[in-house]
């Protein structure tokens, strides 16, 4: 069982950091966008001061805007500011900038040495591996082990293959009901469970347009 840890061996931030670095990342690139994320964070967290940098959780946020959208009243949140399609652009803009922030870090082949080498001790063909972790760093280091024919997704183990299970989800699966509609991008995903899809060839750098697909993590 993998817990966040396993993604900071690779420098990625784990989830009481995660959204700090996503978003100053994402305040290098384009500050307005930015600035929403920080509009949100100072209305739902009062304490919020972006200059002491205390960013909360990111998974405690993101479920106070699912909060924020179904009971949108004026007891809780509804304001002019803040109208649903306002929540679910800072919503998609805090995604992106995590999808993209992690991203990085899966570019480098050498920052996951420490999870090939985990991989190369304990895991062997056969045995399930559970992982909370949305990036697919693990998946990588399964797939690239000459002994296993690579991660299994599915709930039947085989004994030439390595079963990955993911309870938090991936930065590479999408929901069938939110894919673009284009039918070359639609013909290469795979079957992952109901209403549910992988992209197999999840390279970012090469296919930006990805995250227009807003993704299921």
């Amino acid at each position: 069982i993998l817990g966040a840890g396993t993604s900071a061996t690779c420098g990625i931030a784990v989830a009481r950091d995660i959204l700090r670095e996503s978003i100053r990342r994402l305040a290098r690139r384009s500050a307005s966008k930015a600035r929403k994320v920080h509009d949100l964070l100072e209305f739902l967290y009062p304490a919020f001061n972006e200059d002491q940098a205390n960013y909360p959780n990111v998974e405690d946020f993101l479920n106070l805007i699912e909060v924020a959208k179904v009971f949108h009243s004026r007891a809780f949140i509804a304001r002019k500011k803040w109208s649903l399609e306002c929540l679910d652009d800072v919503m998609g803009i805090t995604l992106r900038a995590i999808t993209e922030y992690i991203w990085d870090f899966m570019a480098d082949r050498e920052k996951r040495r420490v999870l090939a080498e985990l991989v190369s001790v304990l895991v062997r063909p056969g045995d399930v591996v559970i992982s909370f972790n949305w990036d697919f760093m693990i998946d990588l280091a399964i797939e690239e082990d000459r002994r296993s024919s690579g991660p299994s997704y599915t709930y039947r183990s085989t004994v030439d293959s390595t079963m990955l299970l993911k309870p938090h989800g991936s930065i590479d699966w999408f929901l069938n009901t939110r894919l673009r509609k284009d039918r070359s991008v639609r013909a290469e995903m795979r079957y992952r469970a109901k209403g549910l899809s992988w992209y197999p060839y999840f390279h970012l750098a090469e296919n930006p347009d990805l995250l227009d697909s807003p993704a299921f993590i």
